[in-house]
């Protein structure tokens, strides 16, 4: 399956901080550069609504599909991972996509923040990704 823009991922990837959860969370694909998905984390609004109201963060008004919940894109951290097939395995929502009009305005409101703030980048390979999401790899690759 493809993964395209505005298509919802759910991973486990280390916080831009550089702290690790073992809690797999959404990501949005925001654009393809030089063979690697950029993605955006993204958060439910239930119980940080004042989060929301932050400048780096981004209310997604029409967020389903591919979120179920509320949700909202922190613009703060950007991370960069290698396209390999593995990620084929954690697409959320059959592969619908974000609405393409709330998709430009996320990337029109990222971009602005983006000149105008630091953006960390979190960079992971293939490798990287199977590590940090090695049970859910394991099984999407299990025979029975």
């Amino acid at each position: 399956m493809n993964i395209d823009l505005g298509t919802g991922l759910l991973l486990n990837l280390p916080y831009a901080d550089g702290g690790k959860d073992n809690k797999k969370r959404p990501y949005l694909v925001i654009d393809e550069v030089d063979n690697s998905l950029m993605l955006l984390n993204i958060s439910s609004v239930a119980g940080k609504e004042r989060k929301v109201l932050f400048d780096s963060n981004y209310l997604i008004k029409q967020y389903n599909p591919p979120f179920l919940k509320p949700s909202f894109a922190k613009l703060d951290a950007i991370y960069k991972v290698e396209v390999c097939s593995l990620l084929s395995k954690f697409i959320l929502c059959e592969g619908n996509r974000l609405n393409n009009d709330e998709m430009a305005k996320l990337l029109v409101v990222f971009e602005s923040y983006k000149s105008t703030h630091p953006v960390h980048i979190i960079r992971l390979n293939e490798n990287e990704i199977k590590t940090l999401n090695a049970m859910r790899y394991i099984a999407a690759h299990r025979e029975d």
